[in-house]
């Protein structure tokens, strides 16, 4: 498999895990790029997420600095697609087939919940 199929193959993966932040895959993530694959050093990996907080704009930024070390900027260009699409794109089919499908238990209870608070 090639460096830039291997890279989307890990943060695609690994995106879909990441529910209500990216805290809850840095180990993972850091499985993945540092003891499997070898793509940064513990150290870097470090850096990168210390970076990725004190810039602006989503926490995950890292898998940027992560990809281009591993195959350059079409690595950083694979990885924060990988990382950022597959999510976004599972959100936006949810989000415009949510108002056609049936009232449900779980449904109406997940509309409740994720709106503002009233009252």
């Amino acid at each position: 498999m090639s460096p830039l199929a291997e890279l989307a193959a890990v943060f695609a993966r690994v995106s879909l895990f990441a529910f209500g932040g990216g805290l809850g895959i840095l180990p993972e993530m850091e499985r993945q790029t540092v003891t499997l694959h070898s793509w940064v050093t513990h150290r870097e990996f470090v850096d990168a997420w210390a970076l990725s907080q004190v810039t602006p704009g989503p926490g995950m930024l890292m898998v940027l600095v992560i990809g281009f070390r591993a195959a350059g900027l079409g690595g950083a260009l694979a990885a924060g697609l990988a990382m950022f699409g597959p999510p976004a794109t599972l959100a936006a089919l949810v989000g415009d087939r949510w108002g056609s499908w049936p009232p449900a238990p779980t449904r109406c209870s997940a509309s409740g919940s994720t709106g503002p608070r009233r009252g």
